[in-house]
């Protein structure tokens, strides 16, 4: 499996708020390291025959499908590599499509923590606010994006514990109703 380092692009205002949060989250990473090792970046390419011998993406998963596959090669002993290249990965341009974005994982999240062997949640509040902490420290050129990055955040917080909240009522009545 190989690791390719991302670098998140943004077009408009929102997107680039996204994107500037997305790199200096991978930036907190690497400076501070990760916890649990949930905060790591995922590989991107994989030996076809690998990923069938691993039981293949849990298509159950919306969020973490990508890191429960990355866990399960580990713990296989699948041979890792990391490129210097690099991928451009572009973000949500609407504020209404990342927010809807972040619903779904926030829905996602009980089923991830369902079958992962570990508890993320606290891990990555803990390195959000490193996080924001980091983007305070820097310079832009743009001054607007500190603060639309902090309306960003609290906003995804608030879209996020929406949806996981309606993500674990489910997941409580999807146990009920198989009594």
């Amino acid at each position: 499996m190989v690791i390719v380092p991302e670098i998140f692009v943004g077009e408009g205002f929102w997107g680039s708020c996204s994107a500037e949060w997305k790199n200096s989250y991978e930036r907190v990473g690497e400076k501070y390291g990760t916890t649990m090792n949930i905060l790591e970046s995922e590989p991107r390419f994989f030996l076809k025959d690998q990923i069938v011998r691993t039981g293949m993406y849990n298509d159950r998963l919306v969020w973490g499908e990508d890191y429960d596959l990355y866990v399960r090669m580990r713990k296989m002993n699948v041979k890792e590599t990391s490129c210097r290249s690099k991928i451009y990965h572009c973000e949500r341009v609407s504020l209404r499509e990342i927010l809807l974005k972040i619903l779904r994982y926030g829905n996602s999240m009980p089923a991830y923590t369902s079958v992962a062997e570990q508890r993320i949640l606290l891990p990555l509040i803990g390195h959000s606010v490193l996080t924001f902490k980091e983007l305070m420290k820097e310079r832009r050129e743009d001054p607007a994006i500190v603060p639309g990055c902090a309306i960003l955040l609290g906003l995804k917080a608030y879209f996020f514990a929406f949806g996981l909240i309606v993500g674990s009522v489910s997941r409580v009545q999807e146990v009920d109703d198989s009594y």
